[in-house]
């Protein structure tokens, strides 16, 4: 069997991590690797070392920012993207260097809006990567000039118009209504285009993450696919680690829900009021935010901040050995983000608030590969699936809209939905 020589390691050619740059050379030592991907995060990062132990100092490869990339382990595709940095230092016995990078979606983390009527031919994008796209359908945006007035479009095409530019291809893998509801807006141009995007679908529920290729995913995050895997204690967790904190959640959330004003429409009109409890916290906490929906209607926003919250001060973060879901690490899939995972673990999850089982499903949000002094280990951070869950199920108290005083006042009880799908 092949094997590769990093940091004193022998690693089967299956786990061996290769960077291909600008469609040429492939180097693939390294004395230490960490790669990062994680939902609702637009980019995966990745750092590679180089030191003289591999590399005579003569020899360290010359890496350029702004050079294409792809990053492999074994034959996974895990980024599609470019070096932003190349850092390097040195003292009197060693020098170390390295390469730091993002995923093709760098580009609207960091980037402003592309101006109206701009013409995107002029444009000169990314070349030997921008056909990668493993087959996976698109949202075609069918421009040939940049969008930033949006008139009762489907706001997955709104996205894919905002991110064209760019040369990002937008992948919609979620079912929700959300995606094809109609948006009308402007954004501006002093807005990063990740800022619009979060402005268009903040009410909607819908998570955005990349992939392998550099596309832009709406991510289904109501129905993950399993991992296959379990984390089991005494079997194959190397170390565990839960907060367990519960300062972020709230006994009450009321969400000023407003809506653009028009001719017809406008000062309390357009004030609405959507409200749920979290029967979990038994002091009274109260918590009231506002946003502004460009469609209008009430959102089921509080219910899902609450679900998230409630998410979030019960995540985990467990380190594997090995960067695969297989035996020893080593073999089967890689762990990827929004996959589920079945856990055993007496410590964590049989113990704190809220806890009644030492076995449970949950979703993976984060996962990071590292390679180092310590080996090969995967980080992955997971938590329950119900907080990135939209419910289909109706609330048992319905919206009602009001007019007292010469005012509208619209109220809206959600329960809380738990982790066995039933309102609480």
């Amino acid at each position: 069997m092949e094997a590769h020589l990093i940091v004193g390691f022998f690693m089967v050619k299956k786990n061996t991590v290769q960077l291909k740059v600008n469609s040429a050379t492939t180097y693939n030592y390294w004395s230490s690797v960490s790669i990062t991907s994680e939902i609702n995060a637009l980019s995966r990062t990745f750092q590679l070392d180089i030191t003289p132990k591999v590399y005579a100092q003569s020899e360290i490869p010359k890496f350029t920012s702004g050079d294409e990339i792809q990053l492999t382990i074994g034959d996974d595709l895990v980024l599609t993207g470019f070096i932003d940095s190349t850092p390097i230092s040195y003292n009197g016995t060693s020098v170390t260097a390295s390469v730091v990078g993002r995923s093709k979606t760098e580009d609207l983390v960091d980037c402003n809006v592309a101006p109206q009527g701009y013409d995107l031919s002029s444009i000169k994008n990314n070349s030997w990567t921008k056909n990668i796209n493993g087959g996976k359908s698109f949202v075609s945006p069918n421009i040939s000039k940049a969008v930033t007035q949006f008139k009762n479009i489907p706001l997955k095409l709104a996205v894919s118009q905002l991110i064209a530019p760019y040369g990002i291809k937008l992948v919609c893998e979620s079912n929700k209504a959300a995606v094809n509801s109609n948006v009308h807006s402007t954004v501006k141009n002093s807005e990063t285009v990740f800022k619009a995007i979060q402005n268009l679908t903040k009410s909607s529920g819908l998570y955005f993450m990349d992939d392998e290729y550099g596309n832009l995913v709406i991510a289904d995050t109501d129905d993950p696919k399993s991992s296959g895997a379990t984390l089991e204690l005494g079997t194959n967790i190397l170390t565990a680690s839960a907060q367990k904190d519960y300062t972020q959640r709230f006994s009450h959330y009321w969400y000023d829900n407003d809506q653009k004003g028009n001719n017809k429409k406008f000062g309390d009109d357009l004030q609405q009021i959507s409200k749920c409890q979290d029967d979990e916290i038994k002091r009274f906490r109260f918590y009231r935010y506002k946003e502004q929906t460009m469609n209008g209607g009430i959102s089921n926003g509080p219910e899902q901040e609450a679900k998230y919250r409630k998410a979030q001060s019960q995540k985990i973060t467990y380190t594997v050995v090995g960067w695969r879901t297989g035996k020893d690490g080593l073999e089967g899939d890689l762990w990827k983000v929004n996959t589920l995972v079945k856990i055993k673990d007496d410590i964590v999850l049989g113990s704190g608030v809220g806890s009644n089982s030492s076995t449970k499903e949950m979703l993976i949000t984060k996962v990071t590969f590292t390679l180092d002094n310590n080996g090969m280990i995967t980080t992955l951070e997971c938590v329950p699936p119900v907080g990135f869950r939209q419910t289909d199920e109706p609330a048992q108290e319905k919206s009602k809209v009001t007019k007292k005083n010469g005012s509208w006042s619209s109220k809206s009880e959600v329960k809380l939905v738990g982790q066995d799908g039933k309102y609480h």
